[in-house]
């Protein structure tokens, strides 16, 4: 900001390039006003948001030695009474604490973009060396700002994951009513869950750690020095620059040093309690008895100890058997035929809206200046090509990946089955051999056919863009309904496009964590545990998510079988084919061809949606038969049976 203070000059902008970010690149002091300006924003913002993780994340330990204890000592009723609750204040505290962070990542990755845009505007050879390498300065030590907090981003979620989707649903799944609660289950929870205790403890105590230190130099340092010098683009003798300048010089080495020395204690600090966790949580286990726990956590009185545990419990359990709540996927199992769909119908609507744009071309631009999404804004017909390439090129690539997914997951439920058959029948050295391939053979089918599922969502969003421009331009330039009403059609497909792979995103991504973070988890834990003791624990408490992952992935399968089926018969033939529709200048065949299309949507939507139904018929019926139809292929496989599909799994 001083330096900028002594001189003001536009930037020499590259050939070819478009700035994107900096918002007057005729001043250089404007600019740095605005980085000033954003970073103050952005570093003030950071500070409120990291404080609010540090104050979580203090409260982190005492939450899991609650409950712990409660596990080992407390009575079943009032597991059911208090676990609920439980559940509920930790679910709060973690998305209160960690998901705030999700925030100022995306805040200081968009300065990074600014600082980066400017360092690169000032390359030219003319710029001040000493402008040029004071925002390289900033713009290296914002880099390491915004490693930091990505890195807390994904610490955060890693801890939040291993709170909601593996600490709290372990506890959850033990005190389901169908699951009867035997003592001997107490040591199985413990063991199972100090491992994950500790390693939550450690990535929340590691982020309550850095925040703390951050907040506090911010506190320190940070926050005067941005609040206290706007006034330093304005200075105007050569010596008050001067005496600024070497004041931040004197300044920064004794800052730096103090911040370091309370980085490096806090560090020494976490590293003793890091070498002494597990000890810790297994003294408190064994010293703190039951009453230790009803007088220091304040969760029950005296009044707890008759009937009124009973009478609190019994309405918990009324409550929770009578939630019938529709499943998380219900959207895409009742949607999912008339989404697919869409693959065919939109490929019929945008080859007539190709052979309406051969008719006339015009520019798009009569109230507009500019364009964000539409590359040739002064030539319609351009941009129906453009809209036809990208939606070409998205379907034949879902096409490919759907055809992957449905290959990938068609011998999915039977390698579930092999793991339950195993765990039931298989002896120590054959469990101890085979589940861990099994259980990285199911990671690799998760990882190769469900993380598809994400990546398709930029681009199907950055379509939706282009034709939402579209349709807002068109009706501005032209009177033609024929032309705003197709728009509007291939509109609407589109967008029944993009919510069917929203729900399958969403649908993969709890398909990944149930198997990954919970299925996969706890069986990597039982191998190291007394197998023969547990094994029938194991597929009590397995069975229903097994049951519940297969029943995502036969979903996902039919989904993707579909959409195959529907781009070999019908969708890749007509979008690979529709370039030269809209060379055509003839207007009998505009007519014959747009006449040609409209006849065949009918009878092909039908035809596909039969198929549909069909199949999403088949799937409800597998989803009502499925627990009877693992119980019984548990029950009647033999050894031999085993032996054979571990053979071939």
């Amino acid at each position: 900001m001083v330096l900028a203070s002594r001189q003001d000059f536009g930037f020499s902008i590259p050939n070819g390039y478009s700035i994107k970010y900096v918002q007057n690149p005729g001043s250089f002091r404007q600019t740095v006003s605005q980085l000033a300006t954003q970073m103050r924003s952005v570093l003030t913002g950071a500070r409120e948001d990291l404080n609010r993780v540090h104050t979580g994340m203090d409260r982190v330990p005492d939450h899991l030695k609650t409950m712990v204890l409660l596990m080992k000592q407390a009575p079943f009723d009032l597991l059911l009474m208090l676990f609920p609750d439980s559940f509920n204040n930790i679910e709060k505290l973690v998305n209160d604490s960690l998901v705030v962070l999700r925030k100022p990542e995306k805040n200081f990755a968009q300065v990074l973009n600014l600082v980066t845009e400017i360092d690169h505007l000032l390359t030219n050879p003319s710029t001040d060396q000493v402008i040029s390498l004071q925002v390289f300065d900033v713009k290296t030590q914002w880099t390491h700002l915004t490693e930091l907090v990505t890195e807390l981003a994904k610490q955060a979620e890693r801890a939040r994951e291993g709170f909601l989707l593996q600490f709290n649903w372990i506890l959850q799944e033990f005190i389901r009513p169908d699951l009867p609660f035997a003592e001997s289950h107490r040591d199985f929870i413990i063991l199972l869950l100090l491992p994950k205790i500790v390693e939550i403890d450690q990535t929340t105590d590691l982020l309550g750690l850095i925040t703390k230190t951050y907040s506090d130099i911010s506190f320190q340092y940070t926050d005067e020095q941005l609040g206290g010098y706007g006034h330093l683009l304005t200075l105007t003798k050569e010596e008050d620059r001067k005496r600024y300048l070497k004041q931040f010089q004197y300044d920064l080495v004794p800052q730096v040093v103090q911040s370091a020395r309370l980085a490096l204690e806090r560090h020494t600090e976490f590293l003793q309690r890091d070498g002494n966790r597990r000890e810790n949580y297994e003294k408190f286990l064994s010293d703190t008895s039951y009453d230790d726990l009803i007088i220091n956590s304040n969760t029950a009185d005296n009044s707890l100890a008759d009937e009124s545990i009973l009478n609190i419990t019994s309405r918990i359990l009324v409550n929770r058997n009578s939630i019938e709540g529709k499943t998380a996927d219900h959207v895409l199992v009742e949607q999912w035929q008339d989404y697919v769909l869409a693959n065919a119908i939109l490929a019929n609507y945008l080859n007539i809206l190709i052979v309406q744009a051969s008719k006339s071309d015009f520019s798009l631009l009569k109230e507009s200046n500019c364009t964000t999404y539409i590359k040739s804004p002064n030539s319609f017909r351009q941009t129906i090509s453009q809209l036809s390439d990208n939606i070409r090129l998205i379907l034949i690539d879902l096409y490919k990946d759907l055809n992957r997914i449905q290959i990938g997951l068609e011998r999915f439920p039977i390698h579930l089955k092999t793991i339950f058959l195993l765990i039931k029948k298989g002896n120590n050295d054959s469990i101890s051999t085979h589940l861990p391939n099994l259980l990285k053979k199911g990671e690799n089918i998760v990882n190769d056919s469900l993380i598809i599922l994400k990546n398709p969502k930029i681009k199907i969003g950055q379509v939706k863009d282009l034709i939402i421009e579209l349709d807002s331009l068109i009706t501005k330039v032209t009177s033609d309904n024929t032309l705003t009403l197709q728009i509007e059609d291939v509109k609407t497909q589109w967008n029944l496009f993009n919510d069917l792979f929203t729900q399958l995103s969403i649908q993969a991504e709890h398909a990944i964590n149930d198997f990954l973070l919970q299925f996969n988890w706890i069986l990597e834990q039982f191998i190291q545990l007394n197998i023969d003791k547990y094994r029938d624990l194991i597929i009590n408490l397995l069975q229903s998510k097994g049951i519940k992952i297969e029943r995502t992935t036969d979903l996902l399968t039919i989904i993707s079988q579909t959409y195959v089926d529907i781009s070999l018969e019908y969708t890749n033939e007509k979008i690979t084919s529709n370039t030269r529709l809209i060379l055509i200048t003839n207007e009998q065949e505009r007519k014959d061809i747009i006449k040609q299309y409209r006849y065949e949507l009918q009878p092909i939507a039908i035809k596909f949606a039969r198929l549909a139904l069909k199949r999403h018929d088949e799937f409800l019926q597998r989803t009502q038969n499925r627990q009877k139809d693992y119980e019984k292929f548990l029950n009647e496989m033999s050894q031999n049976d085993l032996n054979l599909l571990l053979s071939i799994n």
